[in-house]
C-alpha cells in the first residue's frame, strides 16, 4: 500500500525542479497533492502532467497563506520548499552572492513558515 493515501500534501514551489519532483513522488505514494507556486502557466502544464491539484501561491504573501488556509484548512503534510533561486525581476537573486542577497533568499522560507502557521492557526479547528 502506498504510504501517502488519504494524506493531503502541499508543496510550495512545485512548478519545476524539486518541488516538481517531491509532488511528484507523493503522488505514486498515494497523496492527494496540491501543488503551488507563483508561475501559473509552469504550475498548470505540471499538474496537468502529474495529476496533482494546483493553487497559485506566492509563499511570501500573508494574503495569499491566508486564502489558501481558508480554503485547505486540514493539510496533512506541508513541503515548504519554494525558494529564491532566480527572479525575472531582481537579476540580483539569481545567484545570492552578498549578505543581502543570502538574507532575501532565507526571508522566503522564513516568511512563508510564519505566514503558513499564523494562517493555518487562524482558519483551524
Amino acid at each position: 500500500m502506498p504510504r501517502l493515501t488519504d494524506k493531503l500534501c502541499v508543496v510550495t514551489g512545485a512548478a519545476r525542479g524539486i518541488g516538481r519532483a517531491i509532488a511528484r513522488r507523493f503522488r505514486d505514494e498515494g497523496a492527494d497533492v496540491i501543488a503551488t507556486d507563483r508561475d501559473e502557466a509552469a504550475l498548470r502544464a505540471m499538474a496537468r502532467e502529474t495529476g496533482c491539484r494546483y493553487a497559485i501561491l506566492d509563499v511570501a504573501s500573508e494574503s495569499h497563506w491566508v486564502r489558501f488556509a481558508c480554503a485547505e484548512p486540514q493539510i496533512d503534510v506541508l513541503v515548504n520548499n519554494a525558494g529564491v533561486t532566480g527572479s525575472k525581476t531582481d537579476p540580483s537573486l539569481t545567484t545570492p552572492s552578498t549578505p543581502a542577497s543570502w538574507t532575501g533568499a532565507r526571508s522566503i522560507t522564513s516568511l512563508s513558515t510564519e505566514h503558513f502557521l499564523d494562517a493555518a492557526t487562524q482558519s483551524g479547528p
